[in-house]
């Protein structure tokens, strides 16, 4: 942080609850659905909350659109969101760079959610041509008075990070949110660098260390709530990284894209650690994606007249779905491709699609054995992975240079531990392409 920038505390309005008291009052959520572009939407936030969501943020709205055009606020926030009985907890995430924009914004939806998130960690391109989210992060300047600006105007403020490569100065920024007024803290252990085909691990160590050491604003004897974002595959990692990082709640966006039953389990009563216990609970946790199609499209119809973005993001959300599914029927993948008519009956008929999906599993069932197994090969001391049949709802692993994600730990781990070896070699391999270009 350069020592030129001017960094706001706030002052917290009378009467205004603290962080620890939202939080018992929302019912201390666990599980959480992170903000996701253009995914968080209504439709999929109910879908999350039938499958053990405890809490889901919207996408991540643009504060000047949101503030300026009608259109826009239509568009992505209508009137059943945070208002539908299966949309609460609810927070709002708006991107920003400007503090009056931002709170108009904040005006608009207040009454329709729990708390307002600042979104600080976006590390698309998208991001870095607007100036917000992870490429606010050299000026805390700006960063501190957003944040102190929506605790004084009185809103429930909450802001979601991503960590630097060196432990003490992401403690540092992670303080200087608190103190502006953050209320709760979501903390992405990744760099900012790490997206796409390099997002690689995420670093629990950072993340237990910020919540270990973070104070809440004024310093008082209250623990400030800190929420973990990273290495979400499986159900038995909840508890796992609970247990290391010592947070009050996980976050997943796209574990929970791939699967909406990341989070389907009774934590007294089921055993998601093993694979006979999964295979106990398979229907719930690894849903088959027939029937997963099914009700979220039976939920988009439900709330499609008010939740335009609803209907936008169905497409992309069934692809995601049906992904294993998908690279297995090529067929099946090729005729949903070109679909656009899905929302008109008179046209087409979607449910004759998930009809064909569905006849087409039970044929598979015949072959393959419909039980999940520990997987062997992949799996070491510190990681677990599952084979999970092709027609159930399961992680993504990004495949590079040939060779799936859970295959690449040794490789990744070592990104993890050499943060500064990781950036040198990005910044290589960037200067490479542009010289071979």
């Amino acid at each position: 942080m350069s020592e030129e920038q001017k960094i706001h505390v706030a002052k917290t309005p009378d009467g205004k609850k603290t962080g620890r008291q939202i939080y018992n009052d929302l019912g201390c959520p666990k599980k959480m659905l992170c903000p996701l572009v253009d995914h968080s939407e209504l439709a999929f936030r109910i879908l999350m909350k039938k499958y053990g969501c405890e809490l889901s943020y919207t996408p991540m709205l643009n504060a000047k659109l949101f503030s300026k055009d009608a259109k826009y606020r239509s568009r992505h926030f209508g009137p059943l969101d945070g208002v539908h009985k299966m949309d609460r907890p609810l927070i709002v995430q708006f991107c920003s760079n400007d503090v009056d924009e931002l709170i108009k914004s904040c005006d608009y939806v207040k009454d329709q959610c729990d708390m307002i998130d600042l979104n600080l960690g976006c590390p698309q391109n998208i991001a870095k041509n607007g100036n917000y989210g992870s490429f606010l992060m050299e000026n805390w300047s700006l960063i501190s008075e957003l944040i102190t600006k929506m605790h004084e105007h009185g809103l429930n403020n909450t802001c979601k990070i991503r960590i630097f490569p060196e432990m003490d100065k992401s403690l540092e920024y992670a303080q200087m949110c608190v103190d502006a007024g953050a209320e709760w803290l979501g903390v992405h252990g990744r760099l900012r660098e790490q997206r796409g085909q390099i997002t690689g691990l995420a670093d629990l160590d950072y993340i237990k260390y910020i919540n270990e050491k973070i104070k809440v604003k004024n310093d008082t004897e209250e623990k400030q709530v800190v929420i973990s974002n990273g290495n979400l595959l499986y159900p038995g990692d909840i508890k796992k990284i609970l247990e290391y990082t010592k947070c009050d709640a996980v976050m997943s966006g796209e574990g929970c894209l791939y699967n909406p039953g990341l989070y389907n389990f009774d934590e007294d009563k089921d055993d998601v650690n093993s694979a006979e216990g999964l295979n106990e609970i398979k229907d719930r946790v690894f849903p088959r994606v027939d029937k997963i199609m099914k009700e979220y499209f039976d939920i988009v119809l439900s709330v499609r007249k008010d939740s335009p973005a609803s209907m936008k993001s169905f497409k992309s959300h069934i692809f995601k779905l049906l992904r294993p599914f998908f690279e297995k029927e090529i067929d099946l993948r090729n005729e949903f491709g070109p679909l656009n008519k899905i929302f008109e009956e008179d046209k087409y008929d979607f449910n004759d699609f998930i009809k064909k999906v569905e006849k087409r599993i039970e044929e598979r069932i015949v072959d393959h054995e419909d039980v999940i197994s520990f997987n062997e090969e992949d799996s070491n001391d510190e990681v677990k992975y599952f084979n999970v049949p092709f027609y159930r709802c399961q992680p993504y692993f990004r495949v590079i240079d040939g060779v799936k994600n859970n295959a690449r730990y040794v490789t990744m781990k070592k990104d993890l531990e050499d943060k500064e070896g990781f950036l040198h070699s990005l910044k290589n391999k960037k200067q490479k392409i542009k010289d071979d270009y």
